[in-house]
């Protein structure tokens, strides 16, 4: 990412979070929050990105959207497994597979 990319790809995400917030719309604000927790892991901001990988997590589980869920658990698992926390990794690859047997 260039930088300007990076701050218009932020701004672009949070702006659709407060629509989103707005409609009440809890699947796209799910979606926002994953879309910005990957563009803060791509330029290596992992605790942020956890952060927003958790919160969409929240959201999925309490929507019952389990595809959802497992978008979520993998992309944690995948910030652990960059940070070398391979414990913690395979925990969210685990119940990442166990999501997706749900929905199979």
């Amino acid at each position: 990412y260039e930088a300007g990319e990076v701050r218009q790809a932020v701004e672009a995400f949070e702006q659709c979070l407060v629509l989103r917030r707005k409609t009440r719309d809890k699947i796209g604000l799910a979606e926002a929050l994953n879309k910005l927790g990957l563009t803060y892991c791509d330029i290596g901001y992992d605790l942020r990105a956890i952060d927003y990988f958790e919160q969409s997590l929240v959201i999925c589980e309490d929507s019952a959207d389990f595809h959802g869920q497992g978008v979520c658990l993998l992309h944690l698992g995948n910030v652990f497994k960059m940070q070398k926390d391979n414990k913690l990794a395979i925990d969210f690859f685990e119940r990442c597979l166990a999501v997706r047997d749900k929905v199979s």
